[in-house]
């Protein structure tokens, strides 16, 4: 697993992209008195959680602990993982109005397009975090069983985590809702057998897989 972690470059730019991304929300709620896109921050934590639940998956320890270590890790990994796509969905939350438009004048809203800036860092933060939390364990799967069934398997995972990202959008779960809401996470998921929802998990899912595909084939040039 750890071959196939972000090399240290790699590492340091999600971390650098992260903190300009804090820096701005910051920044947005300090000096210009607006709590607006607050929430994102709390979302880039949540989509830090696989990768460093990967990145601790890759110490070695006492095996019978390792063990039990493992299986929470990995239930972590997988809980968790629909966070980092779901970066991308905040996208709703771009401005209308960032260039306003009149009879008699064209003017530039700052503010707005401070916070596109804000949200397409941030959903770029995500998608990198979509790619490095999914492509050790691709990677893994890959070498075990063949290249077929590892992007089999990402498919697979994709269209996993954009229901995951369904449940999250719209019923408004969270990824421990299983331990703390576990009644109301069962209501959501029967409710949500329908073809709505199959064309959204189809739709988004769809999206994620172009998406990591696209970064895989950079990556293994």
């Amino acid at each position: 697993m750890r071959a196939y972690l972000p090399n240290i470059n790699q590492l340091m730019r999600l971390i650098f992209l992260t903190i300009i991304c804090a820096a701005m929300i910051a920044f947005k709620y300090l000096q210009l008195n607006s709590s607006f896109l607050m929430f994102l921050g709390w979302n880039i934590i949540l989509a830090w959680i696989p990768l460093v639940a990967l990145s601790l998956l890759s110490i070695k320890s006492r095996k019978r602990l390792q063990s039990i270590f493992s299986v929470i890790l990995w239930a972590v990994w997988l809980l968790f993982f629909p966070n980092a796509p779901y970066l991308i969905t905040d996208i709703i939350h771009l401005p209308k109005n960032a260039i306003l438009v009149s009879s008699s004048t064209l003017s530039m809203n700052f503010m707005a397009w401070y916070d596109i800036v804000l949200l397409l860092l941030s959903i770029w933060i995500g998608i990198l975090l979509t790619f490095h939390a999914l492509y050790p364990v691709h990677q893994r799967i890959s070498n075990y069983t063949g290249s077929i069934l590892g992007h089999l398997f990402s498919l697979g995972m994709c269209l996993l985590s954009s229901y995951g990202v369904y449940l999250g959008r719209f019923p408004r779960l969270n990824s421990w809702n299983i331990i703390n809401k576990p009644l109301t996470l069962y209501n959501a998921v029967i409710q949500s057998f329908n073809l709505e929802t199959l064309r959204f998990v189809l739709l988004f899912g769809g999206l994620i897989f172009i998406i990591y595909n696209t970064l895989y084939s950079f990556e293994r040039r």
